[in-house]
């Protein structure tokens, strides 16, 4: 990881500098990523993000939250953690979290009781193949419980 050597206008990177930097590649993956990412936040009801840890979940947030920040909207982030050390991401949630203005609302996986199998089940029609079956599912019942509507993750990105 290392530090940008371009600023930010606006809670963007200053095209003008990139334009300068002779970095066109880099300038054209900016400028790409963040339409596509506003484009996708063109909503008429609430919005969170799902914060794994990952590549693709934070440079996401990062750019969504610059962009909403600037408009005034400090939207909310999840996030799913564990005890379990080899299964736990809030370490890189966190680098990512300190870095943004949001607000973060956390599922931990030892709140789970067996009562989330039977729910599972019944609202899936399907026993669950991993762990992260049930703490995905868990936090999309706390974001629903947020009043989110639309979540956006990074799933698959990577």
């Amino acid at each position: 990881v290392s530090q940008s050597r371009y600023r930010l206008v606006n809670g963007v990177f200053d095209e003008q500098e990139f334009r300068n930097s002779g970095d066109a590649e880099a300038y054209l993956l900016n400028s790409l990523l963040h339409l596509s990412v506003a484009r996708r936040l063109r909503s008429d009801v609430p919005i969170g993000f799902a914060v794994s840890g990952g590549l693709a979940s934070a440079v996401l947030v990062a750019i969504a939250t610059k962009l909403l920040n600037f408009h005034g909207i400090k939207p909310k982030v999840f996030s799913v953690q564990s005890r379990n050390e080899s299964a736990d991401e809030s370490y890189w949630q966190q680098m990512v979290v300190d870095q943004i203005d949001a607000e973060w609302i956390v599922v931990e996986t030892d709140t789970f009781g067996a009562e989330i199998l039977d729910e599972f089940f019944e609202k899936t029609s399907r026993p669950p193949v991993h762990w992260n079956n049930l703490a995905h599912f868990a936090l999309c019942k706390t974001v629903k419980e947020k009043g989110v509507t639309v979540l956006f993750n990074g799933q698959g990105a990577e």
